[in-house]
């Protein structure tokens, strides 16, 4: 009989599969819930690093807000991260024109901060919870909507049967970069041991960050986008 290929592309792993996988190099199964418990911690921990990194390109979006006259700050959703980048579009004229990125000090340097005219630079404040986005000169019509592209934050784990909130071509970095943090707490675990841990999941990382750089027409970077 010939063999046949098993005609689906889906395969994924809940948090307590990654978590076990996880512990195998370092001596197998979770002893305790609590220790299930710290190992989501650090799980959380990882995809907040991963976020800081290297943005996920299966986390970037594009969003619309519509501008309002005389308002030149936004308060975005939750669930966004930052604004990678912005263009403003009138309504009347249906062309999009790029607007440049200020930091804080640059806008905290403009004299005239209530000038109205189409908006030419954005200003964002990454706050706790929210991001604030700020317009430069303040909008002076309603008939502006600013089109941008964002990083939205990953999902947060709160119970060991969810998945992970990314691609499954991130499950490899992740089980072998959770290895390796779990590994450091764990009583009896050879230097050796950790030491090759580390050094898989930097190979799996760097890996990973190749991967978007091959298969994208951009390349996001910490603070910005880079063209190809």
């Amino acid at each position: 009989m010939a063999s046949t290929t098993s005609g689906q592309t889906s395969f994924s792993m809940d948090v307590n599969e990654l978590i076990d996988q996880a512990l195998l190099p370092s001596g197998g199964e979770h002893t305790s819930g609590i220790e299930a418990s710290k190992a989501r911690k650090v799980l959380n921990l990882l995809l907040i690093q991963l976020q800081n990194k290297n943005i996920p390109l299966s986390k970037i979006d594009f969003i619309d807000v519509s501008l309002e006259s005389d308002e030149p700050t936004y308060t975005l959703d939750e669930d966004i991260s930052d604004v990678l980048e912005a263009t403003i579009e009138k309504t009347s004229e249906n062309t999009d024109l790029s607007i440049g990125r200020i930091g804080t000090k640059e806008y905290h340097r403009i004299v005239k901060k209530d000038q109205t005219g189409r908006p030419n630079r954005f200003m964002t404040e990454r706050l706790n919870d929210v991001v604030d986005i700020t317009f430069w000169p303040v909008p002076d019509l309603d008939t502006y909507t600013a089109h941008l592209l964002v990083s939205k934050k990953i999902e947060d784990i709160t119970a060991s049967y969810q998945r992970i909130d990314l691609s499954a071509r991130y499950l490899p970095l992740l089980v072998k970069w959770l290895a390796y943090e779990l590994s450091l707490n764990r009583p009896g675990v050879p230097d050796n041991i950790k030491d090759r841990l580390k050094a898989e999941y930097k190979e799996a990382y760097t890996d990973v960050v190749e991967e978007d750089r091959e298969r994208t027409d951009f390349i996001v970077f910490p603070g910005g986008i880079s063209g190809r």
